[in-house]
């Protein structure tokens, strides 16, 4: 599973996540929960819009710094996901 995390532009905005297999095609989620660890090293849980069946965003204030975004999934089948990536916020 790969998770694409995009923050337009850097300075602040949203976040958001995709499950994909590796052949690509979007995995279906039954659930998921997303954290972010803020640059002062605390973490916050982020409450999550579902836009389709694999495809969801977090809306947020995002300060300057390092930040590190943490997704748990199920897919449909019972099967659990994990991932993360971190992103620098320039001023």
């Amino acid at each position: 599973m790969s998770v694409g995390g995009d923050i337009l532009p850097a300075r602040r905005g949203d976040t958001s996540a995709s499950h994909f297999p590796a052949i690509r095609d979007e995995q279906p989620i039954a659930s998921a929960s997303a954290t972010a660890t803020t640059p002062a090293g605390h973490t916050e849980d982020l409450p999550l819009i579902r836009f389709d069946p694999g495809h969801y965003v977090a809306n947020t204030r995002l300060d300057e710094g390092h930040w590190r975004f943490s997704i748990q999934a199920t897919t449909k089948e019972g099967v659990p996901l994990s991932a993360y990536f971190d992103q620098t916020i320039s001023p």
